[in-house]
C-alpha cells in the first residue's frame, strides 16, 4: 500500500482514519519552541556554594550544612572567585601535610582561615600589576626613543601601548615596532 502525504497526515486512503477520533498526527510532533528555563539567582548562588564545597580537600570536608552557611557569610565580604582562589591556594598548600597539621572545612571558614590566602593573592595580583606597568612603560621608552630593542616587541605589547594612551600607532611604525 502506498502511502500519500494526506495518507501520513490524518487520512487513509479510502476515508479511513490514522490517527485515534480523526485527529491528525503531525500535531502530535510538534517541537518544543519554549527556550530553557534560565537558572535563578538562588540556583547560582547555591551552585557557587557547592564549586566551593568541592575543592575543598576532600579527605577534611566536615559537616557540609554549616560549612555552606559559612561559605554563604562569607561571600558576602568577598567575591566567589576570590574565595575560591583562596580555597584552592589552601589546598595546594597543605596536599602533603598530615591529619594532624590540617584545618577541617567546618573550622577553617567559621575561624576565617581564608583571609590568609585571600591576601597573599592580593598582593600577588598587584605585584604583577606592578610588574605589567613597568613592562608597559619600558615599551613606551623604547619606542619613544626608537631603540633598537623595538623590533622584540611583540604586536601585543605595543597594541598594549597605544590602547593605554602612552604612545601613538605612528611612532610605533616609525620605530619599527610590529603594529
Amino acid at each position: 500500500m502506498d502511502v500519500t502525504e494526506k495518507g501520513i497526515d490524518s487520512f487513509a486512503q479510502k476515508g479511513r482514519p490514522v490517527a485515534p477520533e480523526g485527529k491528525s498526527i503531525k500535531s502530535r510532533y510538534k517541537p518544543d519552541n519554549k527556550p530553557y528555563p534560565s537558572c535563578s539567582d538562588a540556583e547560582v548562588v547555591a551552585e557557587n556554594l557547592e564549586k566551593i564545597w568541592l575543592s575543598y580537600p576532600e579527605d577534611r570536608r566536615r559537616n557540609k550544612v554549616a560549612c555552606l552557611q559559612n561559605i554563604q557569610d562569607v561571600l558576602i565580604e568577598v567575591t566567589f572567585d576570590d574565595l575560591l582562589a583562596s580555597v584552592r591556594a589552601y589546598a595546594t598548600e597543605s596536599a602533603d601535610f598530615t591529619r594532624s597539621k590540617v584545618c577541617f572545612s567546618d573550622n577553617w571558614f567559621r575561624d576565617q582561615k581564608w583571609q590568609r590566602y585571600l591576601e597573599a593573592i592580593e598582593i600577588a595580583n598587584e605585584a604583577r600589576t606592578v610588574v605589567a606597568a613597568k613592562l608597559l612603560m619600558q615599551t613606551t621608552v623604547w619606542i619613544k626613543s626608537r631603540n633598537g630593542m623595538c623590533r622584540h616587541l611583540s604586536a601585543n605589547q605595543v597594541n598594549a601601548a597605544i590602547s593605554a594612551g602612552l604612545i601613538e600607532r605612528h611612532e610605533a611604525l616609525d620605530a619599527g615596532a610590529l603594529v
